[in-house]
């Protein structure tokens, strides 16, 4: 894949996918060469709107890129509100929102 290949030895790369990719059998071969080839710390599951043209979405965040990987666990998150409604306006709902900027840090180097 593209994406892996651009890649440092231990570097880090985020995919957002349809979330049907997680789960096809038509995908497997996809997946088993993704997870052989950087270890995947967590997936976000976004709800469906998220992105036009509406379709369920899910980011998933590998590290340690072309590292043997034999990893068995990783984190999930199933975001329920992202702070906006999810109509093509993108309203801003007050108060609820799954994706508080000082809940989630990422260190850049």
């Amino acid at each position: 894949m593209h994406c892996l290949q651009n890649l440092k030895e231990g570097g880090r790369m985020a995919l957002v996918l349809p979330e049907g990719f997680l789960f096809r059998k038509d995908t497997a071969a996809v997946r088993q060469f993704l997870l052989s080839k950087a270890k995947l710390q967590l997936v976000i599951s976004l709800p469906q709107g998220t992105f036009l043209p509406y379709i369920k979405t899910s980011i998933l965040y590998f590290i340690d890129a072309h590292k043997p990987n034999n990893q068995k666990e990783y984190w999930f998150y199933e975001v329920k509100n992202i702070g906006v409604t999810l109509d093509n306006k993108k309203r801003k709902i007050i108060g609820i929102n799954d994706l508080n900027r000082r809940g989630w840090k990422i260190k850049f180097i």
